[in-house]
């Protein structure tokens, strides 16, 4: 792991209001949705941040931050 790796959360585009957790490096356009996890929506951007802060083990938060996406 590097200290490039973030997690991101951003509200969907298409206008359904709902959140969704992305895993990218900041020095890259191209983020991934998480596999699974991200399937199901959250409604609010605080669901989100809560699921992505869960999603990492202890050792992973030294190098990864939550970051959000604004539009």
């Amino acid at each position: 792991m590097s200290a490039d790796n973030a997690i991101f959360i951003k509200q969907a585009d298409w206008g359904t209001g709902y959140w969704h957790v992305w895993m990218g490096f900041l020095s890259s356009d191209n983020c991934r949705e998480i596999p699974e996890e991200a399937e199901a929506a959250f409604k609010t951007e605080a669901e989100a941040a809560k699921f992505a802060f869960d999603w990492m083990n202890e050792e992973a938060i030294v190098e990864y931050g939550v970051i959000r996406l604004d539009d």
